[in-house]
């Protein structure tokens, strides 16, 4: 049962893969020949820093929406499918990792899976719906599941192309990171940054959603 599972994220993730592929190379070129040296490296420091701290148990969503923020490179309307599709391929490499190393109980892990892939599938179909404003309120306070809610982002080119890319290389190097060189961190320290990262990100988008409606800007 749990080689079926570790099976069928196999079979996402080159799904996902295949997807992402096919929509930038038919829909998205321009995107990504445009993109500049300095979106590039902020997209892998994002992937490598983010899933890095996601494999030690920190989550990447924070710290992700927060460098988001901190380099200014992506438009907020764009961070919920740009962390979802571009976070798939870690993610998935991740549970990998920690099926074949760490005992697991694979019906309960079966249960988890439809369930997150069920409300991750419907709920992104909301969210690409959402204007501006409305996904900087809601950011920080929910994580949709990943590979499933990938494809109507993908779908309805909700999602920077290079952040996406570079969350889905950078993202697996820093699990790979985290899962062979790291041991003994302090992790206390660690989720407690996290927290203080959460805070700051959270008030930003905030902030700007508030100067926006100000303006009258959705």
């Amino acid at each position: 049962m749990l080689l079926a599972i570790q099976i069928l994220l196999g079979v996402m993730f080159a799904g996902t893969g295949i997807g992402l592929v096919v929509d930038i190379s038919k829909n998205r070129m321009d995107e990504l020949k445009g993109s500049t040296g300095k979106q590039w490296g902020s997209a892998f420091a994002v992937g490598i820093i983010a899933n890095f701290l996601d494999t030690l148990g920190c989550g990447s969503y924070a710290p992700s929406t927060f460098m988001y923020k901190l380099f200014n490179q992506i438009d907020d309307i764009n961070i919920p499918g740009t962390l979802n599709v571009g976070d798939t391929f870690p993610v998935i490499f991740e549970a990998f990792i920690f099926t074949t190393s760490v005992e697991c109980d694979p019906i309960f892990l079966w249960v988890m899976f439809i369930c997150a892939a069920v409300g991750s599938f419907g709920f992104a179909s909301i969210v690409t719906k959402w204007p501006r404003n409305k996904i900087r309120i809601a950011l920080g306070s929910c994580a949709c599941l990943m590979p499933a809610c990938s494809i109507e982002f993908i779908k309805s080119h909700r999602y920077d192309v290079p952040h996406t890319v570079g969350n889905a290389l950078g993202g697996c190097i820093g699990v790979f990171i985290a899962w062979k060189l790291v041991t003994g961190l302090p992790m206390f320290w660690l989720i407690n940054l996290i927290c203080i990262v959460l805070l700051w990100t959270s008030y930003t988008l905030l902030s700007a959603a508030k100067k926006d409606k100000a303006k009258g800007i959705a």
